[in-house]
């Protein structure tokens, strides 16, 4: 699973909030629901990332149980976030697939039009003033 957010935040004993320190990522990489891992023990989960009046803070499910600090995070897209990314590429690969199945030599409906070993593109009797029109 890649990383799509690395950053220094300050946390606070007992508190579900913790602000964004200066030269992390931009807090707009954080999706709601993901892992931060603090190199403290348990990871925590994401409730969302904002910016409060130009601070940004990144608000957990679960109370911070370690002392005060400053600590580097990682925080890597949930399994649900992994899931939504694979479902949309398999839809691109399928989409592609498509188009590769339907290409002719034949401008037909739908279809990429592919030159034949003459370079000609042949096509079918136009039926429409916006189709191509066969030659005799």
């Amino acid at each position: 699973m890649s990383t799509f957010y690395y950053g220094s935040l300050s946390f606070t004993n007992g508190s579900k909030t913790a602000v964004v320190q200066p030269g992390s990522d931009p807090i707009s990489k954080i999706k709601q629901n993901a892992k931060l891992e603090h190199g403290q023990g348990l990871s925590l989960e994401v409730a969302l990332a904002v910016d409060v009046e130009g601070t940004e803070i990144v608000q957990l499910y679960r109370a911070w149980p370690y002392p005060d600090g400053i600590h580097d995070c990682v925080i890597t897209p949930s399994a649900a976030v992994v899931q939504n990314a694979a479902n949309v590429m398999m839809d691109v690969a399928n989409k592609t697939q498509d188009i590769i199945n339907n290409k002719s030599v034949v401008a037909n409906g739908n279809s990429i039009v592919q030159r034949d070993n003459n370079g000609r593109i042949t096509a079918n009797d136009a039926d429409a003033d916006n189709q191509l029109i066969t030659l005799g």
